[in-house]
C-alpha cells in the first residue's frame, strides 16, 4: 500500500489554540530567541535555515493540548544571536544544550527540518540522555544520508548563497542579487493562486522577512551542513527516530527517495511520507494536521494511529 501523504491545495494551515509565549533563552553563544505554547511533556521544534520559528505556528497550536512544545530560532537567524565564526552543527547543537538549560528542560523529543535536521541530530548524538525520541524532516535532498552525496546535493540547491567564480569586487552584490530572485520566485508559488490566496501571501511577507534577518547567516549555515557527516550520527540516535521525507516531483527525478535508506541506517527508526507539488513542502506548514498527527501518533506510540497517519515501521529488530 501507498503510505505517502498527498498535499492538499491549502496554505497556510493554522486554527485558534494555545496562546504563544516567546521569549529568550540565554547560551554561551548569545540568546536564542524561541516560542513556546502548552505543558506536558516537551517537544522542541528546529526551523530550516533562513526561516523561523514561525513556521511552526499552526503545528504548535495542534501540538500544545499534549506537549509543552517549544520552537528555537537558530543562532544567526531571525531574532537569535549572530551565528559564531566558524560554527560547526555541533556548535548548534551546543546551543540547543544551553536553551535546554535556560528554559529548564530536562529531557525533550526533538523535531528539526531541513538545517534543523542536523542539529537535532547532532544533539541527540552527543547528550542521549536529554532526549527522547528525534524527528528528522526534510525533502528528499536534505536527508541523504551519504556525506559526499549529500554535499553534491546541498551544493547544487544552495548555489545561489555563493559568490562563485564572480570578480571580488562583485561578490557580495552577485549574492544580494540572487537572494533578491529568490525574494521574488516566493510570489509564485502555486498556492498564491488559488483559494487561500491571502493567507499564502501573509505567509510569504513573513518569510522574506526572516530570509532577511538571517541574511548573513546563510553561506555559514551551509559550509556547517557541508562539513556535517550526518551518516555517522544517524547511525548514534539513542531512541526511537520518525522519518519525515517530502517528496516532490523534481525531487524524484534529481535525487531519489531517501527514506528506505535511513530505514536501513537509523536504529528503530520509522517512516512517513509527505507528496508536495514543485514549489511547496519546504515547511509542511500547510500540512500541520496531518503532520501534528503523525507526530503525536508516533511519539504516543500507538500503531494503530501510526498506520491510520501513514507511517511504516519495519517489522525487524531495528524498529523494536
Amino acid at each position: 500500500m501507498d503510505m505517502a501523504r498527498k498535499s492538499k491545495p491549502k496554505r497556510p494551515d493554522t486554527q485558534p489554540g494555545a496562546a504563544m509565549r516567546r521569549g529568550y533563552a540565554d547560551t554561551r553563544f548569545g540568546q536564542v530567541h524561541y516560542q513556546e505554547a502548552g505543558q506536558g511533556p516537551v517537544l522542541v521544534l528546529l526551523p530550516a535555515a533562513t526561516q523561523a520559528v514561525f513556521i511552526f505556528d499552526g503545528l504548535m497550536q495542534r501540538l500544545s493540548a499534549r506537549y509543552r512544545v517549544v520552537a528555537l530560532d537558530t543562532l544567526g537567524s531571525s531574532f537569535s544571536a549572530p551565528l559564531p565564526e566558524g560554527a560547526t552543527f555541533e556548535t548548534l547543537a551546543m546551543s540547543v544544550l544551553d536553551s535546554f538549560d535556560s528554559l529548564s528542560i530536562d529531557r525533550a523529543h526533538v523535531y528539526g527540518i531541513h538545517t534543523g535536521n542536523k542539529i537535532a541530530t547532532a544533539f541527540a548524538a552527543r547528550w542521549p540522555d536529554r532526549v527522547g525520541d528525534t524527528i528528522i524532516c526534510g525533502q528528499s535532498h536534505s536527508i541523504v544520508p551519504d556525506m559526499k552525496a549529500r554535499t553534491a546535493q546541498m551544493r547544487r540547491v544552495t548555489r545561489h548563497n555563493f559568490a562563485g567564480d564572480a570578480a571580488p569586487d562583485v561578490a557580495g552584490l552577485k549574492v544580494w542579487a540572487d537572494e533578491q530572485k529568490e525574494i521574488t520566485s516566493l510570489w509564485w508559488r502555486p498556492d498564491v493562486f488559488g483559494g487561500n490566496a491571502a493567507s499564502a501571501m501573509a505567509e510569504i511577507r513573513t518569510q522574506i522577512v526572516h530570509r532577511l534577518l538571517s541574511f548573513d547567516a546563510v553561506a555559514p549555515l551551509y559550509e556547517a551542513n557541508f562539513a556535517y557527516d550526518l551518516e555517522a550520527d544517524l547511525r548514534r540516535l539513542p531512541n526511537r527516530t520518525l522519518i519525515v521525507e517530502i517528496a516532490t516531483p523534481i525531487e524524484d527525478k534529481d535525487v531519489g527517495r531517501q527514506g528506505d535508506a535511513l530505514l536501513g541506517i537509523v536504529p528503530r527508526s520509522s517512516l512517513i511520507t509527505f507528496e508536495e507539488p514543485d514549489g511547496l513542502g519546504l515547511t509542511l506548514a500547510g500540512r500541520a494536521d496531518e503532520l501534528a498527527k503523525a507526530i503525536d501518533a508516533f511519539l504516543i506510540g500507538d500503531a494503530e494511529q501510526q498506520r491510520a497517519a501513514g507511517i511504516r515501521t519495519p517489522t525487524n529488530e531495528r524498529a523494536a
